[in-house]
C-alpha cells in the first residue's frame, strides 16, 4: 500500500530521495552478507530472469570490451556462433532464454552434465571448456545455480569459481532461490565461494516471503557498469554524476521502476535478520525431517537429500525396500581457500580511474 501511495519512481535521485538511499542501503548489507567488498554496486530488479539478464549482458559487453569491441557501440560481432555460455542442464531456462533476447541464440548455451545430486558436474565442466578451445568457440560466462527449480540443489561454487579464474571467464549465480540461506545461521556454508564470483542474483519473493516483485542484482566490481550505463540529462545528468548524485537509474535496465527495496527493509525492521534466519533455517530443517521420515518408508523412495526447503520423492506401493537415506552433498566440510583473481576489466571497457565496490 505504501509503494502504491507513494508511487515514486526509483530511476532518479530528484524523483525518490529517501527510497534511493534505503535500497543502496540493503544493497551494501546484502553484499556484506555475500562477502564482496563495501559498495553499493547492485540494484533491485523485478525478479530472477531480469537479474540473469544483466548478469549475462555485462558478461559479455565485458568479454568483448576485453578485445577491443564496444557492444554499446557497434552491437555484435559478424559471426557470433563461436560464443558460448556454459550452465548445468538443471539450470533455469532463462539463461537460454535471455541468450536469445541478446542475440546469441539458445544454440550459444553449451549445457554441462549433473551429477547424482543434481548440481554441475566440475568434470565435465572441464571437459566441455577443453573441448570448445579446441573446437576455436570463446566462453563468455559460466552460470552456476544457487538452487535449481526442482531439487533445489546448489553446485560447487567455489570449484566452479576456481576453474572460471583459471580460464578468465567471467562467473554468474543465479541464487534466486539459494540466496536466502546468506542469512542462515545453519547452512551459509551450502553457498561457500559465492563471495568470488562476478555477479549474483537473488529473487526475495521466494525464500525471503515478499511479494511479487522484488529481487535484486549484485556486480561484484563497480567499474563494469561502465558497460550499460547510458545518460539522459533529465535524469542522470553529468552533472549529477560528477558530483556523487545517486541516480540508480545508472544501473539499472529499467527506467520507471517501483520501491520494491522497501517490502525487504521493512520486513528486516519487523523482524530482525536474526529472526530472519530463523525461519528460513526452519524451512530446510523441516524439509530435511520430511526426507528422514520419506527414507522410513519401504513404499516411498527419496531421490535425494534436500538442500533448500523442497524435498524429491517418489511412491513404490509394489516395491518394498530396506529403508535407506541417500548420500549428502555436503558430508565434508567446505574449503576455506581463498578466491582466485576474478574476470578484471580492461582499458577498452570500463574507465579506470573508477573505484571498484
Amino acid at each position: 500500500m505504501l509503494i502504491n501511495a507513494t508511487n515514486q519512481s526509483m530511476d532518479s535521485w530528484d524523483q525518490s530521495p529517501s527510497a534511493t538511499i534505503i535500497e543502496m542501503k540493503l544493497i551494501e548489507w546484502l553484499r556484506a552478507r555475500v562477502g564482496y567488498r563495501a559498495g553499493d554496486a547492485g540494484v533491485f530488479t523485478s525478479g530472477g530472469t531480469q537479474s540473469n539478464l544483466m548478469g549475462l549482458m555485462l558478461a559479455r559487453d565485458a568479454f568483448f570490451a576485453r578485445q577491443g569491441h564496444s557492444i554499446q557501440q557497434d552491437g555484435l560481432p559478424g559471426d557470433i556462433r563461436q560464443y558460448k555460455v556454459f550452465c548445468s542442464e538443471n539450470a533455469h531456462f532463462s539463461v537460454q532464454k535471455n541468450m536469445a533476447l541478446m542475440g546469441l541464440g539458445y544454440r550459444s548455451v553449451t549445457l554441462v552434465k549433473t551429477d547424482r545430486f543434481a548440481r554441475m558436474d566440475v568434470e565435465d565442466l572441464k571437459a566441455k571448456i577443453a573441448e570448445a578451445q579446441a573446437n576455436g568457440e570463446q566462453i563468455m560466462a559460466i552460470v552456476a545455480t544457487a538452487g535449481t527449480t526442482d531439487a533445489g540443489a546448489i553446485d560447487p561454487l567455489r570449484v566452479i569459481a576456481g576453474i572460471a579464474a583459471e580460464h578468465q571467464i567471467w562467473l554468474h549465480v543465479d541464487a534466486a532461490w539459494g540466496g536466502a540461506l546468506l542469512l542462515s545461521e545453519h547452512y551459509r556454508d551450502y553457498l561457500d565461494g559465492i563471495e568470488c564470483v562476478d555477479s549474483i542474483t537473488l529473487d526475495f519473493h521466494k525464500q525471503f516471503f515478499q511479494t511479487i516483485s522484488c529481487g535484486a542484482f549484485l556486480l561484484k566490481d563497480a567499474r563494469h557498469y561502465e558497460l550499460m550505463r547510458y545518460q539522459a540529462a533529465y535524469l542522470n545528468s553529468e552533472f549529477d554524476e560528477e558530483n556523487g548524485v545517486p541516480n540508480l537509474v545508472s544501473k539499472s535496465l529499467q527506467t520507471t521502476r517501483r520501491f520494491d527495496a522497501l517490502k525487504l527493509w521493512m520486513a528486516l525492521e519487523a523482524l530482525g535478520q536474526k529472526q530472519y534466519a530463523v525461519i528460513i533455517d526452519h524451512g530446510v530443517t523441516m524439509a530435511k525431517n520430511v526426507a528422514e521420515y520419506v527414507a522410513s518408508q519401504p513404499t516411498l523412495e527419496l531421490v535425494m537429500e534436500p538442500q533448500l526447503a523442497s524435498v524429491l520423492f517418489r511412491s513404490r506401493p509394489q516395491q518394498t525396500r530396506a529403508a535407506t537415506m541417500p548420500p549428502s552433498p555436503y558430508s565434508t566440510s567446505a574449503s576455506a581457500t581463498r578466491c582466485s583473481t576474478p574476470v578484471a576489466p580492461t582499458s577498452a571497457s570500463p574507465s579506470t580511474t573508477a573505484s571498484p565496490a
